[in-house]
């Protein structure tokens, strides 16, 4: 295939690597651009061998797509709660969680713990783990007992092991089994946790 250089009245062709003479290159003597070619609803894109694929031309590809992306949109729609008047939703008898700690946190609620580094915050989140496993009262409130799953990020599992039996010696409290469970989760690549429902179901695969 000879290319055209930019020099006039040359043609240049990779394969000789020569130079011959030619007739000079004019914009009417050039093929048209990709975005200048005529375009048609009558264009076929079927795949080779495919005969089954539902679409025939660019329209049918546009609609496809589209429909698609209908679909999707139905099916996250279909995961979210309904609109509903504020007389009805009034109406509507809604159970109320277990308190977990005295005005302060509910069952299915989500407390944020924050300070400065080195202030204490993981062993006032294992102590906390510990009182309520234990159903002993945490920082001066009273606390319901039940089961706790501490998902530990942060500490070595020595570490861990460290300060929760330092948090129970100090507090004079024995865990029984099946109060207390630690994940080891130090070191995972988030990559394998996923989120929302993934993690889900990877917590319910180590049950």
């Amino acid at each position: 295939m000879n290319i055209a250089a930019t020099t006039p009245n040359l043609t240049v062709t990779p394969a000789a690597r020569s130079v011959t003479p030619s007739r000079t290159v004019t914009n009417g003597n050039l093929p048209p651009l990709p975005d200048q070619l005529p375009t048609s609803t009558k264009t076929t894109i079927v795949p080779s061998g495919d005969e089954g694929w539902p679409c025939k031309t660019m329209a049918d590809v546009e609609e496809f797509n589209r429909r698609e992306e209908q679909e999707a949109i139905a099916k996250r729609a279909a995961l979210l709660p309904p609109i509903e008047d504020s007389n009805a939703f009034l109406g509507r008898p809604i159970a109320k969680p277990p308190v977990l700690i005295d005005g302060l946190l509910k069952q299915k609620r989500i407390m944020v713990l924050g300070a400065s580094s080195k202030i204490g915050k993981t062993w006032t989140l294992i102590n906390l783990a510990i009182s309520i496993a234990s159903g002993q009262p945490w920082l001066g409130l009273n606390t319901t007992k039940g089961k706790v799953l501490y998902l530990n990020f942060e500490l070595a599992d020595d570490e861990m092991q460290e300060r929760i039996e330092a948090v129970k010696i100090a507090r004079c409290i024995i865990l029984e089994d099946g109060q207390l469970d630690v994940w080891g989760l130090h070191g995972v690549e988030w990559v394998n946790l996923g989120s929302g429902g993934q993690f889900q179901a990877l917590f319910d695969g180590r049950k």
